[in-house]
């Protein structure tokens, strides 16, 4: 018996098909395993849109990536060749709803996250989700991990590392269904709102009651999503070191820097407007998330910028750093998606500014606008763009008023002192800038006259800013940084 499944295993192994495919084919059963699950089980109607596309998804993916890291880890077989089986063996997603649907004569089971207590997840934990899980579940569970041992035994000769990858992998199954229950336990011990705190019978403050339903759906979303970017970070750094490297040392850290100090301050202005009073567990996730997909999607808009300046480099026969156009093209778009995707569990004002983000950041880089080139020009759309990630941020605690509630006097301080302050990034590259047609003030005045002029833009950039708010307390260190600019 054990021959013949090891025989499986290697016919799936040596298909040939290429990877994309396979992926391809893991998202399909996970669609029809939705389709099923809504109309077999318990609700008999279509998944909604959000659980159909994005949670179920992302869920389901998250627990084939942990499988694959600790399959890799074990086994030391290529990512790409235990990804084959992983899809294989999560065809067992599709018999849940079917036997559910016999089993109760038609009815089905309410499927769910365990939601209990410690004894109660620990009691799933040892007897295969007797307490909490349908009868789909347990044989599709069974039938999962007697061949998930045997592929790993196969692999291994060693039952002793077949035990520990086998209870690796259930436990990490186990704590992926219990996640909510989780959270709660976590927020409960350490902060002073519980997460979920009326969805276990405890008693919650006002704000912990309001984000009782937002906080089960969306936060298990955003730690999805969260644990799936650093899941894939982990493979391509065991799986493909050269290009892991590659893609470090495009990595800007100043320049980002810079960037997630905006984000944080939107963050901070739109908690405290919002009448915040201490973080709890997940006001310090949904800003993790948001930092991170600010992080992303900067990386994202300045591979965009180097593909044409690489381009351009080219033109005026200037040696650059080694070009990699279509792979950086793929990862620029990739990193993008997963900017966007991190907005949707904080809402959807988060999500219109990051698009915004992103539209202002690709037309100052690339053609036909190449908004770059003008002078004035290229550092308004710098100054929307910052005051696009600040507005992100407020956005996440003030969700769709932030219109209404953003400070206008802090909005126009950005647009005016980014507008007069950024153009020093001119000072570089000026021959290049001139050879490529880039009309930067150093360009067009010489760079001499250009530098004084740039000087004294920033110089009074930095004294606005006390001016414009209204705070006397602001001008002595307004006054010093003029000084040094």
């Amino acid at each position: 018996m054990f021959s013949k499944v090891g025989k499986i295993f290697e016919r799936i192994e040596s298909d040939n098909s290429r990877l994309r495919y396979w992926l391809l084919a893991f998202f399909a059963i996970i669609f029809i395993r939705n389709f099923l699950e809504g109309v077999m089980e318990a609700d008999h109607s279509l998944v909604s849109g959000n659980f159909f596309f994005i949670e179920f998804p992302i869920s389901y993916f998250v627990l084939f990536l942990t499988l694959l890291i600790i399959l890799q880890f074990i086994t030391r077989e290529k990512s790409a060749t235990i990804s084959k089986v992983l899809v294989v063996l999560f065809s067992l997603l599709l018999v849940v709803p079917v036997i559910d649907f016999i089993a109760t004569s038609g009815e089905g089971y309410q499927l769910r996250y365990l939601r209990g207590d410690s004894t109660y997840l620990f009691g799933n934990l040892a007897t295969n989700f007797s307490q909490g899980g349908s009868i789909g579940q347990r044989i599709e569970i069974t039938a999962f991990g007697l061949l998930l041992l045997a592929y790993i035994f196969k692999k291994t000769k060693s039952f002793l590392k077949t035990l520990a990858a086998g209870a690796v992998s259930y436990v990490a199954l186990v704590t992926w269904a219990a996640l909510p229950s989780l959270l709660y336990m976590l927020s409960n011990l350490f902060f002073i709102d519980p997460i979920g705190a009326s969805v276990y019978g405890s008693s919650s403050t006002f704000a912990a009651k309001v984000l009782d339903a937002y906080i089960t759906q969306e936060l298990v979303t955003l730690l999805a999503i969260l644990i799936m970017i650093v899941e894939l970070a982990v493979l391509l750094a065991i799986s493909d070191k050269r290009r892991f490297d590659f893609f470090k040392k495009l990595v800007r850290p100043l320049r980002l820097m810079h960037y997630i100090m905006l984000a944080s301050f939107g963050l901070f202005l739109g908690f405290y407007t919002a009448g915040g009073l201490g973080f709890e567990l997940h006001d310090y996730l949904f800003s993790l998330g948001f930092l991170l997909s600010v992080t992303l999607m900067y990386q994202s808009a300045c591979i965009v910028n180097d593909i044409f300046d690489r381009d351009l480099y080219a033109r005026v026969k200037i040696k650059r750093a080694e070009s990699h156009s279509q792979e950086l093209k793929y990862l620029a778009i990739f990193l993008a998606i997963l900017s966007l995707l991190l907005t949707y569990p904080l809402g959807y004002g988060v999500f219109v500014f990051m698009v915004t983000f992103a539209s202002l950041a690709f037309i100052y880089s690339a053609p036909p606008l190449r908004l770059k080139r003008y002078p004035i020009v290229a550092s308004l759309s710098l100054a929307v763009s910052a005051l696009m990630v600040v507005m992100a941020g407020f956005a996440v605690f003030a969700q769709d008023a932030v219109v209404e509630f953003f400070p206008v006097e802090i909005a126009v301080v950005i647009l005016v002192v980014y507008t007069l302050g950024t153009n020093y990034k001119d000072l570089k590259d000026v021959e290049l800038d001139r050879k490529s047609g880039v009309y930067t003030i150093p360009v067009l005045l010489g760079e001499a006259m250009g530098k004084v002029v740039i000087s004294a833009l920033l110089v009074f950039a930095f004294l606005l800013v006390p001016l414009m708010l209204g705070i006397s307390d602001l001008w002595p260190p307004s006054i010093v940084a003029a000084g040094k600019g």
